[in-house]
């Protein structure tokens, strides 16, 4: 008979404030499957279902070049929204967001475009500039909470595995922490198969690139550029 007392060895359980972060060990570990998930149970008895791609194997020519922020965004909408949407839908579905792409520089989506987009659906928080204290408290008060945060960054090292953002600049989602100075994070990097990673706080408050929000949105700078770069957006309350 088999012990039902026993971990499953395939699945990683993450405990901290209160908050249980389980997914595939494949996950963190790398893997070719795509998308992953990851369950979050809140102390209220909540869950969220997160999902993550792998942006290399999304059939698309942008996708895999520049899809990392419309992964991001496609994660935050599935878990908060409607778990059938894809990052395909995002860009060419009903929501259409990248519907002026064709006229458009071949450039990620910035976090202005992201912010537009989830506030048809959520209320947000938004942070544009800051001192490093503040890019901290905005992540770590959220990310203790279980409120995901979208934020573009370079150059920040992940502890295990590859690095969440080398010099490129990259997009990504942190849904929580594994304790008091390592944010979980999920990315659709299509340079490893590394989907869920654990990422030192202070290394990524270095690398978060903070300014560029409120240009974007007052300048109708959608698209990754010099002066529209940066910002973290986070939905306001979890509304399931």
């Amino acid at each position: 008979m088999t012990d039902t007392t026993k971990p499953d060895k395939k699945i990683m359980t993450i405990e901290y404030n209160g908050i249980t972060y389980r997914f595939s060990r494949s996950a963190f570990e790398g893997t070719k499957a795509s998308p992953i998930y990851a369950a979050v149970s809140l102390p209220d008895g909540r869950e969220l279902i997160y999902s993550m791609w792998n942006q290399g194997k999304l059939g698309f020519r942008y996708l895999r070049r520049n899809g990392c922020s419309t992964c991001a965004l496609t994660c935050v909408l599935s878990t908060l929204v409607d778990p059938a949407i894809t990052p395909q839908k995002v860009l060419f579905g009903r929501m259409k967001i990248l519907s002026p792409m064709l006229r458009a520089p071949i450039k990620p989506i910035n976090i202005a475009a992201i912010v537009l987009t989830l506030r048809q659906y959520m209320e947000v928080d938004c942070l544009d500039g800051g001192s490093d204290d503040d890019v901290r408290d905005f992540i770590c008060t959220r990310a203790k909470a279980g409120v995901p945060v979208i934020a573009t960054a370079t150059n920040v090292p992940s502890l295990y595995g590859v690095n969440l953002a080398n010099k490129a600049v990259h997009t990504f989602v942190i849904i929580g922490m594994k304790d008091e100075r390592t944010v979980i994070t999920l990315d659709s990097s299509s340079y490893n198969d590394q989907r869920v990673k654990f990422v030192d706080i202070d290394a990524l408050v270095q690398g978060v690139i903070r300014e560029g929000l409120e240009y974007g949105l007052a300048h109708r700078r959608h698209f990754y550029s010099r002066h529209a770069r940066g910002g973290l957006v986070a939905p306001k309350e979890l509304t399931l």
